[in-house]
């Protein structure tokens, strides 16, 4: 939007607001600035900005207006082309995107290829997804690293489960103590 098209607009508001049913005038406008901010801007001046005859104004005409019609000095300003009034949410950053992606193949592949479902669903569970497939990515350019990855993988003692035996406790004999009788004799 254009700092014109936001002048007129903001008139047109503060017609509405001040119970008028429609826009203030230029030279309604340019009064009030007067009476209530106690300073003043040209009807001309005013003219040329809505018009686009002059893009910009100066720092104390844009805070005059702002203070006047209670917006961010900010705001008047001619937006850039392409600029979208509307808000939108941003789109979640890539890692979330990967794992989100991650997780679907995973179910997608449940009923065809458990053991690649499994792997998928870990990746995406994994803090730092992104790296870890770029990593795996990197590894494509050395097939020996693949190679001695795999038998490393491969050979890696997996965790046994305990059967469940009864914990046989075995008694160590104890050796008698020599008892002295009375006649002092050991038995």
């Amino acid at each position: 939007m254009k700092l014109g098209d936001k002048i007129q607009h903001l008139r047109s508001l503060e017609g509405e607001l001040r119970g008028l049913k429609r826009a203030l005038s230029k030279s309604e406008m340019v009064r009030l600035i007067r009476e209530e901010q106690g300073s003043s801007i040209s009807v001309a001046y005013l003219s040329q900005l809505e018009s686009g005859k002059r893009p910009h104004m100066t720092e104390a005409t844009r805070e005059l207006l702002a203070s006047f019609f209670r917006v961010h000095p900010g705001y008047l300003v001619s937006d850039p082309e392409g600029y979208d009034t509307q808000l939108t949410a941003l789109p979640p950053p890539p890692e979330v995107r990967v794992d989100e992606w991650l997780n679907r193949s995973a179910d997608e592949f449940r009923s065809q290829d458990p053991e690649l479902a499994e792997s998928l669903e870990r990746l995406g569970r994994h803090g730092r997804t992104r790296e870890l497939i770029v990593l795996l990515a990197a590894l494509t350019d050395s097939p020996a690293l693949v190679d001695e990855m795999r038998r490393s993988v491969a050979t890696k003692p997996k965790p046994r489960k305990s059967p469940n035996t009864k914990n046989k406790t075995t008694k160590t004999p104890t050796r008698k103590k020599a008892t002295t009788g009375r006649e002092g004799s050991k038995k």
